[in-house]
């Protein structure tokens, strides 16, 4: 057996290893906290980036979609006044004395006016209200029956 004086020798240096252990784990304690706070905020940096790009992100649709509206607000004017412009035309009264029709010649006949020369025949504007020949004709032939009776 060990004598009383060693055992109390290993007494003091477990006491003394106690107390330094106790003063570590203190520390460590310490640390840990410190490390705790810190990564609270580096989780804070990261929440506060990640808002900071999902806004970035919205801002710059947002800013699309403004530019978008105002596009489609300009083309919307534009198609008012156009539809204006339209239905204004259409209000106003037509003059159709002004406008002739094109008579399209056959070509038998085309080479009949044009003689046996070739040469290129002149078309003729003729107004929409004329009349051919054989309505000429059949409004003589009324006139006439109306006149007999």
């Amino acid at each position: 057996m060990q004598s009383n004086d060693s055992l109390r020798e290993l007494n003091t240096k477990l006491l003394a290893e106690i107390a330094e252990l106790r003063k570590k784990f203190a520390e460590i304690k310490g640390e840990n906290g410190e490390l705790k706070n810190e990564n609270a905020k580096l989780r804070q940096i990261i929440e506060n980036s990640r808002r900071d790009a999902e806004n970035t992100e919205q801002k710059a649709r947002i800013e699309e979609l403004e530019r978008n509206s105002a596009n489609i607000s300009a083309e919307n004017t534009e198609l008012k006044a156009r539809v204006a412009k339209l239905e204004q035309d259409s209000k106003q009264p037509q003059n159709d004395s002004h406008f002739e029709e094109a008579v399209i010649i056959p070509e038998s006949v085309a080479v009949k006016l044009s003689g046996a020369n070739g040469a290129v025949p002149e078309v003729i504007m003729v107004p929409a209200n004329s009349k051919s020949s054989e309505e000429k004709e059949m409004d003589k032939f009324l006139d006439e029956a109306v006149v007999m009776e």
